[in-house]
This record gives C-alpha cells, sequence and structure tokens, in this order.
C-alpha cells in the first residue's frame, strides 16, 4: 500500500516545477481553496438564511479536524519533503501528514451539503473541488495521495455523525444564532448610535 502511495506521489509531483504558471496555479489552489467552501457557508448562513445547512456542515468540518487531531496523536506519518521525497512547493511543519487537514476540512463541508436535499448539487461539486483541492496538496508537494483519501474517509464519518446527532445539535444552532444575531445587532446598533451623533 505504502509502495504505490509513494509512486503516485512521485507521478503527481514530477510535473512540479516543471512550469511557472501550473505550479502558481497549484500552489493557490492547494493554500486557498478552503476559503471558498468558508466563503461558501457565509453565503448560506447570512445572505440565503440556511442556517441549519451552513451550521451543518460547519459541525462537520469541526467534527472532522477534532478527529484529525486525534488521529495525529497516535499516528505519525512524516510529509513527503521531510522523508526527501519529491519537490516542495510550499512552506509547511512537519507535523503528521495523515489524515490531510485540508482535505478533511473541505471533504467534510462537502458530505454535510451532500446529506442535504437543499444542496445535495452544490455538495457534489464541492466534493469534486475537495478531491482536487487534495491533489494539488500532493503536486506541491506536502501530502501523500493515502493523506489525502484519508482526509476523504474523515470528512464524510464527521459528517455522517452530525447528519446522525442533527436533532440534539439544534440547541446549539439556537445559542449560536442567538449568539450571532446579538453581536450583528450590537455592531450595526452602536454604528447607527455613531451616525446619529455626527
Amino acid at each position: 500500500m505504502y509502495s504505490f502511495d509513494s509512486a503516485l506521489f512521485t507521478y503527481i509531483n514530477s510535473f512540479a516545477g516543471e512550469s511557472h504558471t501550473r505550479d502558481i496555479i497549484a500552489i493557490c489552489v492547494a493554500d486557498y481553496l478552503p476559503l471558498l467552501f468558508i466563503a461558501f457557508e457565509i453565503y448560506l448562513y447570512f445572505y440565503k438564511g440556511e442556517r441549519k445547512t451552513a451550521l451543518s456542515a460547519f459541525y462537520a468540518a469541526m467534527a472532522g479536524i477534532v478527529m484529525n487531531q486525534l488521529i495525529s496523536i497516535v499516528y505519525y506519518r512524516p510529509r513527503p519533503f521531510v522523508q526527501g521525497l519529491g519537490e516542495n512547493l510550499v512552506k509547511h511543519s512537519a507535523d503528521s501528514s495523515f489524515p490531510s487537514d485540508h482535505t478533511v476540512f473541505m471533504a467534510a463541508i462537502a458530505f454535510a451539503l451532500i446529506l442535504t436535499k437543499e444542496r445535495r448539487v452544490s455538495g457534489y461539486l464541492f466534493l469534486v473541488l475537495s478531491l482536487i483541492g487534495g491533489v494539488a496538496r500532493v503536486y506541491v508537494g506536502v501530502h501523500f495521495p493515502l493523506d489525502i483519501a484519508g482526509g476523504v474517509t474523515v470528512g464524510l464519518i464527521s459528517a455522517l455523525l452530525v447528519s446522525k446527532y442533527r436533532k440534539t445539535l439544534g440547541k446549539v444552532d439556537d445559542k449560536l444564532n442567538i449568539l450571532v444575531d446579538s453581536v450583528i445587532y450590537t455592531k450595526v446598533f452602536s454604528k447607527k448610535n455613531r451616525d446619529d451623533i455626527e
């Protein structure tokens, strides 16, 4: 398994350094693609009013990250550049490579969306983007393909867990919504007061 994983890494990463333009695109995708997922979360929560869906994706992402941290405690896998493998295009800490945090975050959101009726199509789109982001992480030399597969798996598990306990999380929804609304109200109200004084 690991020999195949290393061979696949070597193949994907072998394209790094051949094209400056392609390298820049891969670096941007590898590092910043999760921002698109965050932006969509904000869009759903604040502009579409689909708070339950947005929060489900948020819970899944957080659960996935927590699971990742627990895995890294009991299992450490050196990143490719730590082992002197391939071409490394970005600076990264030498923490555990498995599973990929970026992929877990994106896949968890994607699967959480897939598990809803309203945003299932969007979920599949974001799942494809998750895989693209994962391949980019391999391309730039910070992950092995198995790290990406592990990230997708953890993302799926976290989304399924959130879906299973969604009714219980409803109480958390209420508290978070009240908190967010109070913060927004405070900022808007304080700004209005300042404008009236001026």
